[in-house]
């Protein structure tokens, strides 16, 4: 333990009952703080995950509060900052993937607004490829199924992420659900 507090750039401290309740709680916070007893370089970063009696040589300490659901995102934020990773997603979160580049000669007439849950559906896009780079005797594919299913997302994101744009330099997407989708 001596060896990884000083060789940790941080150490989490996760206070909860049985924590303070351990015979090696004081060992363990001696260690932590050893490098750094006044905090300064932040390497010890403790966190309160259940209500209890905080010892009084961590309650001079800024700690973080995983014990109130209502701020749950922010004290993930104030951890990941703690710990010099503030731009780190949180987790629960969805991970907002940055928009594809969309090539110069692809007319993408109408942009489709992804939904936040989009999920992959991996099966349904490596069928999608497989359809496009393997079947040439089937030029024409139909997605059907009842509304709100997804088949416009799932298109969207397939056209947008996985078709390659050096072998099709040209693609027309095409919404009808726009009032000016008439060709």
């Amino acid at each position: 333990m001596r060896d990884a507090c000083k060789e940790s750039a941080h150490t989490v401290l996760v206070m909860t009952p049985a924590w303070i309740a351990s015979e090696w709680t004081s060992f363990e916070s001696l260690l932590s703080f050893l490098h750094d007893p006044a905090g300064k370089y932040e390497r010890t970063i403790p966190i309160l995950l259940e209500k209890c009696d905080i010892p009084e040589d961590i309650q001079i300490f800024t700690y973080v509060d995983f014990t109130r659901k209502d701020r749950e995102a922010i004290t993930w934020k104030q951890l990941f900052t703690a710990l010099g990773k503030p731009d780190a997603p949180i987790p629960g979160t969805p991970i907002k993937e940055p928009e594809p580049e969309i090539p110069k000669g692809w007319l993408l007439a109408h942009p489709y607004p992804m939904p936040p849950n989009f999920t992959g559906r991996r099966a349904e896009r490596n069928m999608l490829t497989g359809w496009l780079n393997l079947d040439k005797e089937h030029p024409l594919l139909i997605l059907r199924a009842l509304g709100g299913f997804g088949k416009s997302a799932l298109a969207w994101y397939w056209l947008t992420h996985d078709v390659d744009a050096k072998h099709y330099p040209f693609v027309v997407f095409w919404s009808f659900y726009e009032g000016d989708s008439s060709f």
